[in-house]
């Protein structure tokens, strides 16, 4: 029932009419729009100023993670030689 291929899914239809879906599934309850819903909203992630604005994001995240690394490893090091963590902040460390 599950794809990840949209052209090789089932229809809601057909997953309604599923045993799975059995126990939830009434024909008197499920109305069937007289349109069809435009998802064409979507398509707007894909232009690229959302492409450079996800790219800048990205690399946001990456700058902050190799900081966040380094502060680590900075104080793992001051803690395996045994330097207070405090004092070597204060001199810049």
């Amino acid at each position: 029932m599950l794809r990840f291929n949209p052209a090789k899914r089932i229809s809601v239809e057909e997953a309604l009419r599923h045993p799975y879906l059995a126990e939830y599934h009434d024909p008197h309850d499920e109305p069937i729009p007289a349109y069809e819903f435009d998802f064409s909203y979507e398509n707007a992630y894909a232009r690229e100023e959302n492409l450079k604005s996800k790219n800048a994001s990205a690399k946001q995240l990456r700058t902050y993670r190799n900081v966040v690394r380094r502060d680590l490893l900075s104080n793992m090091y001051l803690i395996s030689t045994g330097t207070k963590i405090s004092k070597a902040k204060g001199k810049g460390k």
